[in-house]
């Protein structure tokens, strides 16, 4: 009889036991699991701090280069804003660092510098005209003339309000008939993503577009910052854009140094470039042209700022990419991943 008590009292014992091991386990798995989302949002907090910090050193050097420079083009600004690895490059803080990031295609070997992205360097989607748009897909993603000519199409058509009047295109139909169908928006791009609901276009042709176009600013391209790849989408030929970046880049021939020539007068580029490099005629004549069509300007106040935050520890990242309007001093995008 005392053995058979004794042996229940072990047999309650080892089940008390059990039910405690697998209750500790429980509870350690929960202390675990909020370990974990503690230190991951404590992560998430330390990146979002970094970034932010990011941000707004940016802005600051913006609005202290509209103080001291205002408005007008100038050599400083496009030294200090958009290549300065001592403003924008790595900046230690909080178990982490920032730095300001871009790639500048005026350059060749290294293009990823430290410096902001000017937008208007860049070609507008929702203000630019048909065959702008076109040339530019047609150079960039080396598409035949009828494949370049579906996709500028279907940017104008998203783009304008009403019903798209480009002859012979039937995009409303072509979204329509998708398995998971949507209506055109007819109204301006409000973010460059939407250009990935557009026909024809992949995300491999989105990745490389990307670089050269924007929906921000006023619409005319910075002659002092564009790229060649612009500057050709335009509507110059490949002789005339050379000798405007051989001007534009002074005697030593490198982008951002202290002989680059910044041109300040919209209405006089050909005269100017004119005083550096020799033009022919219809050089000058295609320079007028644009100028007739306000397609060019000489400065630009709206800049992209792309900040990556890294802990180092924890290998552990967060990219922002933000818009900022300096004439109106707003934040106009903002987009982390």
């Amino acid at each position: 009889m005392l053995r058979s008590k004794n042996g229940s009292v072990l047999i309650f014992a080892i089940w008390t036991l059990s039910l405690l091991v697998v209750f500790a386990s429980y509870v350690g798995l929960r202390i675990r699991q909020r370990a974990e989302v503690i230190a991951r949002l404590e992560e998430r907090s330390l990146l979002r701090n970094l970034v932010e910090a990011g941000v707004k050193r940016s802005i600051s050097i913006i609005k202290n280069d509209v103080m001291k420079n205002g408005i007008e083009p100038c050599l400083e600004r496009k030294q200090g804003l958009l290549n300065n690895p001592v403003r924008f490059g790595k900046k230690e803080l909080a178990n982490g660092y920032f730095e300001i990031e871009r790639v500048d295609y005026n350059l060749s070997g290294e293009p990823l510098i430290n410096g902001l992205d000017d937008e208007e360097a860049k070609i507008n989607l929702n203000l630019s005209d048909w065959t702008v748009i076109k040339r530019l897909f047609q150079n960039v993603l080396v598409l035949k003339d009828a494949e370049a000519t579906t996709l500028a199409d279907a940017v104008v058509s998203w783009r304008d309000i009403g019903d798209a009047n480009i002859k012979g295109f039937y995009s409303d139909e072509y979204y329509k008939r998708l398995q998971n169908p949507y209506e055109v928006k007819h109204a301006e791009f409000e973010s460059l993503d939407e250009l990935l609901l557009l026909e024809g276009m992949t995300p491999e042709a989105y990745e490389k577009i990307l670089p050269f176009v924007t929906i921000y600013g006023s619409g005319q391209v910075n002659f002092n910052t564009a790229s060649r790849t612009v500057f050709l989408a335009l509507g110059m030929d490949g002789v005339l854009v050379d000798k405007i970046l051989q001007a534009r880049r002074g005697v030593d021939g490198k982008e951002y140094t202290r002989d680059d020539v910044i041109f300040t007068r919209a209405f006089d580029l050909a005269s100017d470039v004119k005083k550096t490099v020799e033009l022919t005629k219809e050089e000058i004549k295609q320079i007028d042209d644009l100028n007739a069509l306000q397609a060019l300007s000489v400065n630009s106040l709206v800049y992209r700022i792309n900040v990556k935050a890294i802990l180092p520890k924890k290998n552990k990242t967060l990219n922002v990419s933000c818009i900022y309007n300096a004439l109106e001093g707003n934040i106009d995008y903002w987009n982390e991943k």
